[in-house]
């Protein structure tokens, strides 16, 4: 049946406007570096790495493997794996100088390369800075290049596969922040690095990891972020991957507030004047130097706080590694006085295979990519959570979804389309819910919604079935979507792929912000309408939502499940990233206190059907 629409004209922009004021309002709210700088830097990097999930253990054995030597002129290149945590091994090259050292050296991280450290765009630092007497370790991030799901087929580290991290207490950020620094743990233990003299450098993604491990390792000495730095307001609703997004990060700092945390160390920021991402435009990335100089001045050294803008657009490119490379002469070895260094590009790149640590499709099974790993977390997961009470599960849950409950406060309608009242809902916590609405007959209701709008659900029996019966039914848009929303539906993009990453950041989960509709939804059917009795339909990942509403907080008879995942970790699944769910479906840890089948327990003695497929089955 066709479903009429409840505002004359869709309204994406009372969410998208929102979330821009309150990261306008952080962003005023966190303009501001004490003069304590370091107690400020302990307590960000606290926070920081709690919501981040990040954990390190530096005497854990590096288990280094090196599997192979190429020669260059003035230099070789050795092909190796370490360890980095437990069931977490990192392949990379390492770059080192001819001569007996002791050489500074670098940390060279990359961006969304998926071949990693063997692309030539990142190979290119290593050549560069070998030639100069600079020792360059450059490591694969986790997911990409060689720590794939399969051995040397090549896949994106975002979409479900970066968000699958979240659900099992991890992130994406969190874990290359670990690999990055047990890197830096397997460069001192070198003879021939000088471990005073130690760097950091990448571009876009990589960047981003720069500015977050020369926060965390006070080891590094100096650091350059090419084409990253811009503010995490300019992230709110912008292009960004997993690998960027901190939950709860606007309750904690502002992207200055954790740059400040390299003082009094030396560091820069190059940015491109033509970058196609609005995050990262130079005007941005000043916003924050202004902010975050405030520590060096406090430490007396505001030259080790540096930037440079070139007419570029996002790269890492021949300016900028001269930038790159006049920095790191100065800082790590005493050489020029910071000035872009020209270099020959005479250097040969690597092949693919030539640059792989192992044959392709041929590393050893300690070599993994997201998804096992995750699997076995969450195996470790299900063992700790089978010991938790209903009631812990539950506080967990609630906490980790933050779906505590809202009302809604008042109600505007009156207007009629096909059999439908079509009214407005305003909750208490200042959102706006579409809703079409049929009036009960017997005193029973029906609450219907779909992951991607009420739309979706035109072709679905249910619907129709719920209009014929003498059940009231309440037909709505859940958060973001339908007529407040746009963002699912798109060939290039992942459903609500921005949205869900920006409710993280205020400490959110669209999931919860569902939940909190359902139950909203139905505590007014009650008061309101005096339900004697209310049903929860819910079409692919939003059922998930009205059974995560009923197991929490009750009021619901029965739950019908409409096409829907019957869990949160795809971890042992074939992921098709454009396919299978949607990015609500993202919940910080999750799997610590609950999945599906433990959430149909909790949600007793409500009935609960399944119909349709399920998806993940």
């Amino acid at each position: 049946m066709k479903l009429p629409n409840v505002w004359s004209t869709p309204q994406p922009n009372l969410i998208i406007d929102r979330f821009k004021l309150e990261a306008n309002n952080d962003f005023v709210f966190n303009n501001y570096i004490p003069q304590d700088y370091k107690a400020y830097r302990k307590k960000v990097l606290a926070e920081l790495g709690e919501q981040m999930g990040f954990s390190i253990d530096h005497d854990l054995p590096l288990d280094v493997d090196v599997t192979g030597v190429i020669r260059r002129d003035g230099y070789r290149i050795e092909k190796l794996s370490y360890q980095a945590a437990k069931n977490r091994y990192v392949t990379a090259c390492l770059y080192v100088p001819d001569g007996d050292g002791p050489f500074p050296a670098v940390l060279n991280v990359h961006g969304h390369h998926v071949t990693g450290h063997l692309a030539e765009r990142v190979q290119e630092r290593g050549h560069i800075l070998a030639r100069h007497g600079i020792v360059c370790l450059s490591v694969d991030a986790f997911g990409s290049g060689e720590r794939s799901e399969k051995h040397g087929e090549f896949l994106f580290h975002g979409g479900h596969r970066g968000h699958l991290l979240y659900n099992v207490g991890k992130t994406l950020a969190g874990i290359q922040i670990t690999d990055n620094m047990r890197g830096v743990d397997l460069l001192c233990s070198l003879p021939y690095v000088d471990k005073e003299n130690l760097g950091v450098t990448g571009a876009s993604g990589g960047g981003n990891q720069t500015m977050y491990v020369a926060a965390f390792d006070d080891r590094l000495k100096a650091a350059v972020s090419c084409v990253s730095v811009g503010s995490y307001r300019s992230l709110v609703m912008g292009h960004n991957c997993p690998c960027e997004t901190i939950p709860n990060a606007f309750n904690i700092c502002e992207e200055a507030g954790l740059i400040s945390c390299i003082a009094p160390r030396a560091y820069m920021m190059l940015n491109a004047f033509y970058d196609q991402y609005e995050t990262f435009l130079p005007a941005e990335m000043m916003e924050t130097w202004k902010i975050a100089r405030r520590a060096w001045e406090y430490a007396g050294v505001p030259e080790n706080l540096s930037y440079r803008i070139f007419p570029t657009n996002h790269g890492y490119y021949e300016d900028a590694l001269q930038a790159m490379l006049g920095f790191f002469l100065r800082h790590l070895k005493g050489v020029g006085h910071g000035d872009p260094k020209p270099f020959a590009w005479d250097f040969a790149y690597m092949s693919q295979e030539e640059a792989m640590v192992y044959p392709k499709g041929k590393a050893p099974a300690k070599i993994c990519g997201i998804q096992a790993y995750s699997c076995t977390v969450s195996a470790e997961l299900k063992k700790e959570r089978a010991a938790l009470t209903p009631a812990e599960q539950k506080a967990g849950l609630e906490k980790t979804l933050n779906s505590y409950p809202v009302k809604i406060t008042a109600v505007s309608g009156g207007s009629f389309e096909a059999g439908w009242e079509k009214v407005t809902l305003r909750t208490s916590h200042g959102f706006m819910i579409p809703a079409l609405v049929k009036e009960s007959k017997n005193g029973k209701w029906r609450i219907l919604s779909g992951a991607c709008g009420k739309q979706t659900l035109e072709k679905q029996a249910y619907l129709q079935e719920s209009f014929d019966s003498e059940d009231g039914a309440v037909v709505f848009d859940v958060f973001a979507s339908g007529e407040r929303g746009e963002e699912y539906g798109r060939s290039t993009m992942l459903d609500y792929q921005n949205t869900s990453r920006t409710c993280l950041y205020y400490g959110w989960t669209m999931m919860g912000e569902w939940v909190r509709e359902y139950t909203a939804i139905g505590n007014w059917l009650k008061e309101a309408k005096k339900a004697e009795a209310i049903t929860a339909y819910g079409f692919r990942d939003a059922g998930d939502a009205a059974l995560l509403a009923g197991a929490l907080y009750g009021g619901f008879e029965k739950i019908v499940l409409d096409t829907v995942p019957e869990t949160f970790d795809w971890s042992d699944k074939d992921v098709t990233d454009f396919l299978i769910t949607t990015m609500a479906m993202t919940v910080p840890f999750i799997l610590k206190y609950a999945d599906v089948p433990e959430i149909l327990t909790l949600a007793a003695p409500a009935e609960v059907e399944w119909i349709g497929k399920t998806v993940f089955a």
